[in-house]
């Protein structure tokens, strides 16, 4: 019920977004809902996938002390140092798990707003796009990847900008919460490239074909003992590629926005820099 009435305020802010020119309202509008995705995020309790994993990694945690006098080490856990280290962080305080949800909410949602008010002037639409793509997943589910997504999105002014130094520091934190961010490096050199549609197409059905094989297994060939065994771990999770409604939804806006590339390279300038190449 709640995520409901969440979803009928962003679609009225949306309204607003599109037929209303009052800044301030908007603005008003924008701080408030963020501040109401921040605390729906960040206070739930036994809600998603990732709770009892997360609350179990905070047990076992070390605080500070322990970390400095050596009875505990940031290598002993699982997960990431930076994510680690803020637990350590929020237990050494006298927190508690719920401390760190929300504080990785506040995070996530902050740079995803800041992002989505720099990016474009339909914010609002984007935040509507957030919720339907982005919200649970990365709040309720993945709280690590989606710290690291929504860096990645803030980190985007720095490709267009070229600033090379200031993309890796942000990768870097990214790295430091989510090994797998270690694939966004590159991406800095392989965007401010000029593609044709008929590759981008070709790479987008490319993607999906591959989505339902098991392609990424013979990477292990290649890869160390402890990098195989995250690999399987993620292959043997139960999470696949299915012909959803979601998948047809996203191959269908990312169609229209090669359809209108032209258009849109001229409204926004964070869509591409340079003239297309149809």
């Amino acid at each position: 019920m709640q995520y409901l009435l969440i979803l009928f305020f962003v679609i009225l802010c949306t309204y607003v977004d599109v037929f209303d020119e009052n800044d301030k309202k908007k603005n008003l509008m924008y701080i408030f809902l963020c501040i109401v995705l921040i605390i729906f995020a960040g206070t739930r309790f036994e809600t998603g996938s990732d709770w009892r994993a997360y609350t179990s990694a905070f047990k076992e945690v070390g605080t500070l002390n322990q970390l400095f006098n050596g009875t505990f080490t940031l290598g002993s856990m699982r997960m990431e140092h930076g994510y680690i280290l803020l637990n350590s962080i929020i237990k050494s305080l006298g927190g508690s798990i719920n401390e760190v949800f929300l504080i990785m909410a506040l995070v996530t949602m902050g740079l995803i707003f800041i992002s989505c008010k720099k990016y474009t002037p339909y914010y609002f639409v984007a935040i509507l796009l957030y919720l339907r793509y982005g919200y649970p997943q990365t709040n309720f589910m993945f709280v690590r990847q989606g710290i690291c997504i929504a860096l990645f999105l803030y980190s985007i002014k720095y490709i267009y900008e070229k600033k090379f130094l200031k993309y890796c520091i942000c990768i870097t934190i990214c790295v430091l919460f989510h090994k797998s961010s270690l694939i966004l490096y590159p991406i800095y050199f392989i965007v401010n490239r000029e593609y044709k549609s008929s590759i981008l197409i070709g790479l987008m059905i490319l993607s999906v074909v591959l989505g339902f094989t098991n392609w990424i297994r013979l990477t292990t060939i290649f890869t160390p003992d402890k990098i195989d065994a995250s690999i399987n771990e993620y292959l043997n999770s139960g999470m696949s590629a299915t012909l959803s409604i979601g998948m047809i939804e996203k191959i269908a806006v990312i169609t229209i926005a090669l359809l209108f590339r032209e258009k849109l390279n001229k409204r926004f300038k964070y869509f591409k820099d340079r003239k297309s190449v149809v």
